[in-house]
């Protein structure tokens, strides 16, 4: 009996502490988390300078798509989009091809330009903290079998298109 008499005291304390942090705790405010991304074209032999003004142009638009979809999302839930909260760059990539001669197909061609700085950090309250994980350039590795073409006349003739990719996840406050 005793020991149910001190089972039924602990438990009342631990559910009387467990309600006083309840009651002092502040809600926390509605936030939304979302990924921007973007692509931008690039020269395959940019300079170091070109294709440092082609990751911000896309970074910068990789950012605007996040807070077009942060505004879709508050505007579902009948909120609006606040402060932003987080920012977490999440580097890039580039990428060249060419039209395949199947038509739709593309094949892809190594990149030989600079690559840009990927930035992958993330910022809390303005205060940069150390990367998630370290940035790696993109690494562009021939294949070792290559296939054998008829026709190399028209592969060449077509320019290769390349494209370099940014990434970023927002996060945002809701009102």
């Amino acid at each position: 009996m005793k020991l149910l008499a001190a089972v039924l005291l602990a438990l009342g304390c631990l559910g009387g502490a467990a309600t006083a942090y309840a009651e002092t705790s502040p809600p926390s405010p509605p936030s939304v988390w979302v990924e921007g991304t973007a692509k931008v074209g690039i020269s395959k032999t940019a300079t170091s300078a070109e294709a440092q003004a082609a990751y911000h142009q896309a970074f910068a638009a990789a950012i605007a798509s996040g807070q077009e979809q942060a505004e879709f999302i508050a505007g579902e839930v009948n909120a609006k989009v606040a402060s932003i909260q987080q920012i977490v760059p999440r580097g890039g990539s580039i990428e060249c091809s060419v039209p395949g001669e199947e038509g739709t197909l593309r094949e892809y061609e190594p990149y030989d330009g600079a690559t840009p700085n990927f930035v992958s950090v993330q910022l809390f309250g303005g205060y940069a903290v150390a990367p998630l994980a370290a940035s790696k350039p993109a690494t562009h590795a021939k294949s070792k079998k290559k296939k054998k073409h008829k026709h190399h006349a028209s592969k060449a003739a077509v320019a290769p298109s390349c494209e370099l990719s940014a990434r970023v996840v927002l996060s945002y406050l809701l009102t």
